[in-house]
């Protein structure tokens, strides 16, 4: 069984989808290009709020997940607010973030 790999140390200037390819290195994901849209869609949007509408099953709540660390990365002062359709997803996405920064 190969050994799992582990977290690399990050440096606070890399960019979302450095941050994002390196996590999914690290979890062997496969990247499909619309999570590299997402990715960078959600790097480069203007303005505080902004809605995120992909179909269900792509990897919305697992991607903003990862935003969410990589922002706190970034800017450890940095607060967010998750809404989501229910409570479970909402927690699923705030504990993803912490276990990424962790």
């Amino acid at each position: 069984m190969a050994k799992p790999k582990s977290k690399p140390t990050l440096k606070r200037d890399v960019s979302f989808l450095e941050f994002f390819l390196m996590w999914s290195d690290i979890k062997g994901w496969d990247v499909p290009d619309v999570h590299v849209e997402i990715v960078n869609w959600l790097e480069h949007r203007e303005g505080r709020n902004a809605v995120l509408q992909v179909w269900r099953g792509c990897g919305k709540s697992t991607i903003v997940g990862l935003y969410i660390a990589w922002k706190l990365l970034v800017n450890p002062e940095w607060r967010f607010l998750v809404l989501s359709a229910d409570d479970t997803t909402a927690w699923k996405m705030s504990a993803d973030a912490q276990h990424t920064i962790s």
